[in-house]
């Protein structure tokens, strides 16, 4: 943990990274994939918004003319409303070009195909997938994307579509440490023009060794957004579960910004959609409670919750809580838990839910 301090330290020297919610007045709660024509939210429920000091991403189509000035539009509604909020841009980092699975959720976050090879793709790729081992083809990527989000005048880039191979076949994605090669060099790009970045990768703590972590944390990001952000199959594994931990407080130290957010299987066809709304909600309050317990020099995860939904309870929980008196404590059958100033947090990473019992009255 010594390396992962001194790392810490030149980081958060080399610059300034993304706001915490204990340094941001206790607000856990940040939104993340937010389209940009959503200011009328912002507008309409103003509250929603008043505190928020992270939105991760505002989105829009790079293929769109106007793209910069409805980006600005958003962005100036967001800020009237939380006048501190670091705003950000959504591109996919590796995806290029129209077509593929991806593009149903997110048709605006993929760069041109202008400016690529043949040779850049990955073999097979039936979805315009950059193949991240080439060197060349990183370079490309990382001058494109650097151009498009000066492009908007954007000073956060929330880069979507990075995995660690530990969660696929073999050869199904590129090697880490060709992940990590590009995920630095576009780092240090977009940091000589005073941008940051996010990186939304998909890894589970405590399913991949320490050493990735370690590579993840050393990568240059601000911050890291992670829909595997405790894995049943980790909740119920001892080992696993203490990895998890481990991992999160060799990323908190090291200066980078954490982001859980709340996936919940999708719903079937029919579904109820107030039901499927709620239980991404349930999730959020575990991760919140999560959040809490794992907190380390100082520094919490940011919780995502959806912007169209009212504020849950947790969003201000690190105010009424106060200060942690305590390292996180671990207790049998899944059970993390740590006192606070004015109360203690129990979670129960098994069944996933959170008890909190305040000290005091009010909380």
């Amino acid at each position: 943990m010594m390396f992962l301090r001194v790392l810490a330290t030149a980081l958060l020297l080399a610059h300034p990274g993304l706001p915490d919610p204990r340094g941001s007045g206790g607000v856990m709660g940040c939104y993340v994939n937010v389209p940009a024509d959503a200011d009328g939210y912002a507008v309409v429920f103003p509250e929603r918004f008043a505190g928020c000091r992270l939105v991760a991403d505002l989105f829009v189509s790079p293929a769109d003319a106007a793209a910069p000035a409805r980006l600005s539009a958003a962005m100036a509604a967001i800020r009237e409303a939380a006048p501190q909020a670091t705003v950000g841009t959504y591109l996919s980092s590796c995806l290029v070009g129209p077509g593929g699975a991806e593009a149903s959720f997110h048709p605006t976050g993929r760069l041109s195909l202008v400016g690529l090879d043949p040779g850049d793709f990955a073999s097979g790729s039936t979805d315009t997938r950059i193949n991240l081992s080439v060197p060349a083809a990183r370079a490309k990527m990382v001058d494109l994307t650097v151009a498009e989000v000066l492009r908007r005048r954007s000073r956060l880039l929330f880069s979507d579509n990075w995995a660690n191979p530990a969660h696929a076949g073999p050869g199904q994605l590129p090697p880490w440490e060709d992940s990590l090669a590009y995920m630095r060099d576009l780092s240090a790009a977009l940091h000589q023009h005073d941008v940051r970045i996010i990186a939304n990768v998909a890894m589970a703590p405590g399913l991949v060794p320490r050493v990735d972590v370690a590579g993840l944390a050393a990568s240059g990001v601000d911050g890291v957004a992670l829909e595997l952000s405790l894995l049943p199959s980790v909740a119920s594994d001892p080992a696993r579960l203490e990895l998890a931990v481990d991992s999160y407080a060799a990323l908190l130290d090291s200066g980078v910004a954490v982001i859980l957010l709340p996936v919940v299987p999708d719903p079937v066809p029919g579904a109820d959609v107030e039901a499927q709304l709620v239980a991404i909600e349930a999730e959020g309050e575990f991760l919140a409670g999560l959040a809490l317990v794992l907190e380390t020099s100082g520094r919490i995860p940011w919780v995502s919750h959806p912007f169209y939904r009212p504020l849950p309870p947790w969003y201000r929980r690190a105010v009424a809580l106060g200060d942690p008196r305590g390292p996180l404590t671990s207790r049998d059958q899944g059970v993390l838990s740590r006192r606070f100033e004015r109360g203690t947090v129990l979670v129960d990473c098994r069944a996933r839910t959170v008890l909190v019992t305040f000290s005091t009255p009010g909380g």
